[in-house]
This record gives C-alpha cells, structure tokens and sequence, in this order.
C-alpha cells in the first residue's frame, strides 16, 4: 500500500472517529463549565501545562548533556517540540526520524544519542505511569489509615529504586551483534550500544523523576477544570485516572492517544462520581492543555527555527549526495 493511501485511510478514520466523538456529545452541555473557569483557572492551566511539557524534555536534555553534546536548552527544546507536533498530525510517527535528523544537523548530536532518546522516552514513561496508576489509586483508597499509605509510599519508592537499577544493569548487558546483518544496521547497533553507556542510575532517576512532576502537573489541571466544573476529586485519584488513560492510550497504538484515552479518562471520572458534563469538559481541557498547547509550541517553534519539509527534504538528499561522492572518492 502507498503512502499515499495511507495517508488517505488514516485521515478518513480520524474523521469517522471525530464524527462519533461529536455525535456521542450532542447532548451535553459545557456552557455552564467553561462558564465558571476564571482568568485564575486559566493562567493555573496555562502555567501546569508549561510545566508538564517541560518536565518531560528536561531528562533527555540531561541526558544528550552526559553524552558529551553541549547543546543550547532552548534549541533543543525547539527541536523536539517541532518533531512531537509532526508526531501529531501524523500516524507514521514521522516526527522521530526528523528529530533525529535535526539533532545530527542543527546541533551535531550523535546518531546513536538521538536514536537512543526514543525508546528510553518511551520506557520511562510507560514505566513511570504504571507505577503511578498503581500507587496513587490505593493511597487514595487507605485515606484514613496512615500505617497502610506509609507502607504504600515505601513500596512504591523501593519499586521506583529498583526499576532504575534494573534498567541500568539491562543497559550494562552487551549486545550480541548477529554475523547476518548487513554492515551498516551492525555500525548502527554498535553505536547505540557505545550510546547505553552513558546510560547511568541518575540520568534515569532523573527521566522517572520529571516524568513523575510531568503526570502529577497534568493530574493538576485535570483538578482545576473538574473542580470548576464541580467536581472535587483528590489529587492522588485524578493521577491514578490520567495515568491509567495514558497507558490505554499508549497500548492503543493510535497517535496521541486520540479518542482512547479521552475515553478512558472520562469514564473514569464518572466512576469517581462525576456527571457526564463534568467529566467531558475536564477531559477536553486536560487535551487542549497538553497536546494542544504541545501542538502549537511545536509549529512556533518549526517556523521561528526555519525548519520546513522542502528544506528538510533538500537538506536529507543533499547529504546523500555528498555521502554518495565520498563513496566514490573512496
């Protein structure tokens, strides 16, 4: 199948899904939500978003600084933004082949570094709110019994402690490179496997750390928008849904998590004791806050730093061409 008809097939299920979404909602009423969102509300929102966003690019900054690579905050910030709005608006997740990319050529990070950042985003943050949805929904439920949300506490932290050396032994373990693979998908192994030793206990205490403050802050606008909507839910229940909805969102396979884990994160909260308006005008919030604001950082950021298909495009075959003539110099 082509790109092309792929690109057709996923736009025209997006759109039946849209439709549904829209049909599903046609008889709540958000007017009296929305209504008493405040400008304090807004700039709450507004401010927990920023953070959320950020929390999650710190760690993989730290990270390509421990490699070796002196790269401006700003830039990367830059840099990776504009890769998760392409990550958005597309279902072939071209935005991490780009990031790579531009990470080699704006800011000369090794391949291998670059390469290395996606999957460890991904196993934090999938580790991070596995953990989270499964202490925070029993230290909510023991209100009330100190000794048994102490133990929790202790248990989630040794939990926490473990995963990370667990991780960093895994990383410790070599590769084993078959003989049949071609010499260059062997140069790439060799590489990320060089780029795993920068791989220590602290820079993945640090992705679980942020990771961490990125969900609780999220957990903290789904709290001001269920709270205007009237809706009081404890911090620690709001985090236990989100994270939940988030990992139904991740074991979906669809982009962002789109419709999955809305859903999920909406019945949620009815089953927390929210009517159907309540939890649909959070949950739009909570959508809009993230990966709509994400979203929009990330075209900022796309068009201030110049970054445009045409230029990539040229930029990708010019480089071939050059790797092409000194093939043949060789």
């Amino acid at each position: 199948m082509s790109l092309r008809c792929r690109r057709w097939i996923n736009q025209g299920v997006f759109l039946v899904a849209a439709g549904f979404a829209i049909w599903a909602l046609r008889d709540v009423q958000f007017g009296p939500a929305f209504a008493r969102l405040g400008w304090g509300a807004w700039i709450a929102i507004a401010l927990l978003s920023v953070l959320s966003t950020g929390f999650t690019l710190l760690p993989s900054w730290f990270f390509v600084q421990q490699a070796g690579h002196r790269v401006p905050l700003v830039r990367f910030f830059g840099i990776v933004l504009a890769s998760q709005a392409v990550n958005a608006a597309n279902p072939l997740r071209m935005g991490f082949p780009m990031r790579v990319y531009l990470l080699r050529e704006r800011l000369h990070v090794a391949v291998s570094t670059a390469s290395l950042l996606i999957p460890l985003e991904v196993f934090m943050s999938i580790s991070v709110a596995a953990c989270a949805a499964l202490v925070a929904g029993p230290l909510h439920a023991t209100a009330g019994h100190e000794r048994l949300r102490f133990a929790l506490a202790g248990a989630g932290l040794a939990g926490a402690l473990a995963a990370v050396f667990v991780g960093h032994l895994a990383a410790r373990r070599p590769i084993l490179i078959s003989r049949r693979l071609p010499e260059r998908v062997a140069r790439v192994v060799e590489s990320i496997q060089s780029a795993l030793a920068h791989l220590t206990p602290a820079s993945l205490g640090a992705f679980a750390f942020f990771f961490l403050l990125s969900d609780t802050a999220v957990a903290g606008i789904l709290k001001v928008a269920a709270a205007a909507a009237g809706f009081h839910a404890t911090i620690l229940f709001l985090l236990a849904a989100y994270c939940t909805a988030y990992l139904v969102g991740i074991v979906s396979l669809v982009p962002q998590g789109f419709g999955t884990r809305d859903a999920t994160l909406g019945v949620l909260l009815h089953a927390g004791g929210a009517t159907p308006e309540q939890a649909a005008s959070a949950v739009l919030i909570v959508r809009a806050s993230t990966t709509g604001l994400s979203f929009l950082a990330g075209l900022v950021a796309a068009s201030v730093m110049g970054f445009s298909r045409s230029a990539s495009v040229m930029s990708a075959a010019k480089a071939r061409r050059t790797a092409a003539d000194a093939e043949v110099r060789r």
